[in-house]
């Protein structure tokens, strides 16, 4: 029997051999397997389409496999080797998930129902039946019609049998658990199609770097990271370990999300400069990704227990449970973190100004602020239009206050000081990394010179 492991696997890498002389080989050997099936000679024929399937996987043309995949389930089914027929079935499942053409997707849920249903895979069976079903009811065929019929009478009937008790090993490779080579992950990606990374580098915890579910440096490196040209990354991309398997994992940047939204709704905003909704809708995502921000920190402080962070940052903010800190007014968080790591200085300006945004989004989400009279004459100003009228001059009286202040002029404000707070956090976590850098450089140079003198 063939299979997986019956064959050395080349790999595609920049170098040699190119992706396109990858699929210009696997379309040779897909056609030779088509040959040597003509002449019955099905070993050698499984073998080429093993290969070629693997080259195209290599390549990126995962669609292509499909042709492959089906001629290895028809040739295990032949072997009555029904294991190896359903593994081979889900991936076949797995490659025409997003095809286009209906007749191969429903072709190749029917082979791969009727494959479940000879192992008596009866879930899996269904699974496959009932997208076959999908498929069939916008494809109209009798034939088809008919086919998945009989597959969900033969599956009723297999659902009411107890199934077999499992004895012996759990993997084809006698693995009494499984393994890696033989795994297929828990969302249903069949293991050659899950990311594996043979080498990745280490952060000095041993982790590897970037990955989110392991080291607090790590992560917190990535979030520090310098916008490129195209702005800032809407997620942040690392690696976790996953059962002795790297996996890319994903998380998204939610305060580069909500400053995104922000800038979008200020274009509006100035397309409608007499709209009232575009501008308090820009204050408050410019908060959110304030908050988004500087929790994120928190979260990396609190993982590191505050080592090297610096002494002046309150304790509360170094301990695992983050609730005392989170629930601190936004002011607060980043007065503590930002001038606790950097100087009682720090950034003093904008973070008295910051205080003036959090309040003005308060007043204007949780209906906090004074009352006023809209008809002259005017009462004075209220404190909200004393501390924001210098930022952008407020349309003219009579309006509620909250539209007279609220005006795309100081949407753009409040995106300039939510992004400069956040430069401002990373320049100086930047400077803070090259200054250790530059005193561990001198250090080690003086103690060269105590050594040399002696």
């Amino acid at each position: 029997m063939v299979s997986d492991l019956d064959v050395a696997w080349p790999t595609v890498d920049p170098g040699s051999p190119t992706a396109r002389e990858c699929l210009a080989r696997a379309a040779a050997l897909s056609v030779e397997a088509r040959a040597l099936s003509k002449r019955r000679d099905m070993e050698a024929a499984a073998s080429l389409h093993l290969l070629a399937a693997e080259l195209r996987r290599e390549a990126g043309a995962w669609a292509s496999c499909a042709e492959n995949y089906r001629a290895l389930v028809h040739h295990h089914l032949r072997c009555q080797d029904l294991t190896r027929a359903a593994t081979y079935a889900r991936k076949l499942l797995f490659v025409t998930e997003r095809s286009s053409d209906q007749k191969e997707r429903l072709e190749a849920c029917l082979l791969a129902a009727a494959v479940f249903v000879e192992a008596r895979l009866v879930a899996s069976a269904a699974g496959a039946a009932a997208k076959a079903a999908k498929v069939v009811a916008s494809f109209p065929d009798p034939k088809s019609r008919a086919r998945l019929a009989a597959l969900f009478e033969r599956i009723g009937q297999l659902a009411v049998v107890p199934p077999a008790p499992v004895t012996g090993p759990g993997c084809d490779c006698g693995e009494a658990r499984g393994c890696i080579v033989c795994h297929e992950g828990d969302d249903g990606i069949p293991d050659e199609f899950q990311v594996q990374i043979p080498r990745m580098p280490l952060d000095r915890h041993g982790s590897p770097r970037n990955s989110w579910g392991s080291a607090e440096l790590s992560g917190i490196e990535a979030m520090m990271e310098l916008p490129g040209p195209a702005g800032e990354c809407r997620n942040w991309v690392g690696v976790s370990v996953e059962g002795g398997r790297y996996r890319i994992v994903m998380v998204p940047n939610r305060s580069a999300r909500a400053m995104r939204a922000a800038r979008e709704i200020l274009e509006a905003a100035r397309a409608a400069p007499k709209g009232t909704g575009f501008p308090p809708a820009t204050v408050i995502q410019v908060v959110c990704a304030l908050d988004a921000f500087i929790n994120a920190v928190g979260f990396f402080l609190a993982r590191s227990g505050g080592e090297s962070w610096g002494s002046a940052i309150p304790p509360y903010v170094r301990k695992p449970d983050r609730s005392r800190f989170e629930h601190k007014p936004l002011q607060t968080r980043w007065s503590v973190v930002g001038q606790g790591m950097f100087g009682p200085q720090w950034e003093a300006e904008r973070l008295e100004s910051l205080g003036k945004l959090t309040e003005l989004r308060n007043s204007l989400v949780h209906s906090r602020g004074e009352a006023e009279r809209i008809a002259l004459p005017l009462e004075p100003p209220i404190g909200m239009l004393v501390g924001l009228d210098a930022v952008a001059k407020p349309w003219a009286a009579p309006q509620p206050w909250a539209d007279r202040i609220v005006t795309p002029a100081l949407a753009e404000w409040s995106i300039g000081l939510g992004e400069g707070l956040i430069a401002a956090f990373r320049n100086s976590w930047h400077a803070e990394c090259r200054e250790e850098v530059r005193a561990s450089l001198m250090s080690d140079a003086e103690a060269r010179r105590i050594l040399a003198g002696r």
